[in-house]
């Protein structure tokens, strides 16, 4: 156990430093950290970014995709036209990124493609396509054949 003396000493010691109101810190490093980042910084702020592990949570494991199609679901209209339009915004900011940094995004506008590996996801993947349709996408079943 601590005296008081013990933890005032250990307050005395402790130096926290003042920010200013342009300073902002991101914590993650992902798509939305470093995206939020960016715009902070276009913004005027001074940021920082920290991560432990850059690149290694959500966006790692989505493998870069941006795909809100293949997460929408009944019930949640209002959340997969959000996605919608998010996807529908990233060309033009992936396009301003590489304008004001020497990174290329590098991104691929070629679709999705949902595979049915069993009886289960054809069902459920053929019970979303009129909600597919009703958000403004195109979604056409092909066999496994004309895949290959």
């Amino acid at each position: 156990m601590q005296s008081d003396n013990e933890g005032n000493a250990e307050a005395e010691n402790t130096t926290i430093q003042a920010v200013s109101s342009r300073e902002i810190i991101v914590v993650g490093a992902g798509v939305i950290g470093l995206t939020t980042a960016f715009e902070l910084t276009r913004r005027g702020h001074d940021v920082s970014v920290f991560d432990p592990f850059p690149g290694r949570g959500a966006s790692f494991v989505a493998a870069g995709l941006i795909a809100p199609m293949t997460e929408a679901t009944h019930g949640e209209e209002s959340l997969a036209a959000l996605s919608v339009e998010a996807a529908r915004m990233w060309p033009d900011h992936s396009e301003e990124i590489s304008a004001h940094t020497s990174y290329e995004v590098g991104l691929d506008r070629s679709g999705t493609l949902l595979v049915a590996l069993d009886v289960n996801d054809r069902a459920r993947i053929q019970a979303l396509t009129p909600l597919y349709k009703a958000l403004g996408h195109s979604a056409e079943w092909h066999s496994s054949g004309s895949i290959r």
